[in-house]
Parts: C-alpha cells; sequence; structure tokens
C-alpha cells in the first residue's frame, strides 16, 4: 500500500508505504529488516529526505516440527486421506505459529476441501463457502490417528 500526496500535478511532501514481510525462518526475518534500514537510508542520503523504517510485528513463521512429521503422515493415512505435498511451503500468517514456538511442537496440516465431482469448489474464506462435511468426520479420524500414536512421538 503506498501513499504520496493528493494532487496528480504537485510533487508531494510525504509519502508512505506499507506491506507485508514473510519469510521462512526468523534469521531471514532479520536480514530482510536489516536491509530494508540500509535501503531507507540510502534513500535518505541520495535525495536528502527523511525516511524512516517503522516494523509491527505480526505472526512469526508457521514452521512445522520435523519430528512430528512421521507420525502426522501415518495418522493420514491411517484415516484414507491422501497426501499432497508442496514443493515449497507457503508463506503466511497465522498465529498458530505462537503455539509451535511458545507451547509445544506443532505440525501444520491444510485440509482439502474441494471435490469437483459433487460441486464443491469454493474455497476458504469466502462469502460462497461450500464443502462436503463428509471431510470433517475424515478429518476426526486423522485426530484420532495422530492422538492415539502419540507416545511414539
Amino acid at each position: 500500500h503506498f501513499e504520496a500526496g493528493e494532487a496528480i500535478n504537485t510533487v508531494p511532501s510525504h509519502g508512505y508505504l506499507e506491506g507485508t514481510i514473510r519469510t521462512y525462518d526468523t534469521e531471514n526475518l532479520a536480514i530482510v529488516k536489516h536491509q530494508m534500514h540500509k535501503i531507507a537510508k540510502s534513500v535518505q542520503l541520495l535525495f536528502n529526505v527523511e525516511c524512516e523504517v517503522k516494523f509491527e510485528e505480526g505472526y512469526p513463521p508457521t514452521m512445522n516440527h520435523p519430528q512430528l512429521r512421521q507420525a502426522v503422515e501415518n495418522a493420514i493415512k491411517g484415516a484414507n486421506l491422501e497426501i499432497v505435498e508442496k514443493k515449497l511451503p507457503f508463506l503466511f500468517g497465522e498465529d498458530f505459529s505462537f503455539y509451535g514456538q511458545q507451547l509445544a511442537p506443532s505440525y501444520f496440516v491444510f485440509v482439502g476441501i474441494q471435490n469437483n465431482e459433487n460441486g464443491f469448489v469454493t474455497v476458504l474464506h469466502t462469502a460462497h463457502l461450500n464443502f462436503d462435511e463428509k471431510i470433517l468426520i475424515d478429518f476426526v479420524n486423522y485426530y484420532e490417528h495422530l492422538l492415539r500414536n502419540y507416545n511414539e512421538v
């Protein structure tokens, strides 16, 4: 999001730029923040302007605990669900990340809700969400398998 001035035929006296930074780990986040401060200093010197960088902390990266992977895979298979492996991790903000970093090892799993054959084609977080409720039973089965074998973790 960028704002600068109010008229199209003048040079604005101030500007405002905001956005979201998402990284795969906290080390990369620190590097990005450091680089942004360096860029701001360069802009300040180059154009003789004031340039300030402020960060508001949001959600940390959501990271799956590697020792839980096998238990999660076994539970998914035990519930007769399909594992769809993504080549690249997702970059998203999620409050679940606090749980994994501060309370206990955790593993974030996505549930596929689309079923093209039955017309369930919408995605989450939309006004038109519609899904086959059978997935709720399937996911309870997943949790049951996961919890029954938790001692192995």
